[in-house]
C-alpha cells in the first residue's frame, strides 16, 4: 500500500536544473546556437522542453516544425540520459484542467510518434 508520494519540484529536494541547462546548451550548440546560462535561468525555466526549443529556434530565425522539435528532443534525451521519451510531457499532462499548453493546437500524439521513430533510428 502506498502511504506517501513525494513530488520534487526542481530545487526542492534536488536541483537538477544546472544539468538540464548543460544538456540543452549541448544540443543547441550542435545546431550552431549558443545558449547563455544567465539567459536560460532568467527566461526559459518554467517552459517545457518543447516550448524551450521552440522559443530558442524562433529567436534564432529557425523554422519550428514537428520534425525539428522531435530531433532536438531526441538529442536532449541522448545528452541527458535520466530523461525518457515517456517523461516528455506538456503542461496539460502534468496538471490537467488546471494548466494548458501554450500551443493548444500542438499534436502531442504525432510528436511522440516522431520522437520514438527518431530514437529508434539512433
Amino acid at each position: 500500500m502506498i502511504r506517501a508520494i513525494i513530488f520534487d519540484l526542481d530545487g526542492t529536494l534536488a536541483d537538477t536544473e544546472p544539468l538540464h541547462f548543460e544538456a540543452f546548451a549541448r544540443v543547441l550548440h550542435s545546431e550552431g546556437i549558443e545558449l547563455d546560462r544567465a539567459e536560460y535561468f532568467s527566461r526559459l525555466i518554467g517552459l517545457d522542453d518543447r516550448d524551450c526549443f521552440a522559443t530558442v529556434l524562433r529567436e534564432n530565425g529557425r523554422r519550428v516544425t514537428d520534425g525539428a522539435l522531435a530531433a532536438l528532443t531526441a538529442a536532449l534525451l541522448a545528452a541527458y540520459p535520466s530523461l525518457s521519451a515517456e517523461a516528455i510531457a506538456g503542461h496539460s499532462d502534468v496538471a490537467p484542467g488546471r494548466k494548458t499548453d501554450p500551443w493548444p493546437v500542438f499534436d502531442w500524439t504525432r510528436f511522440r510518434v516522431l520522437l520514438k521513430e527518431r530514437l529508434a533510428a539512433e
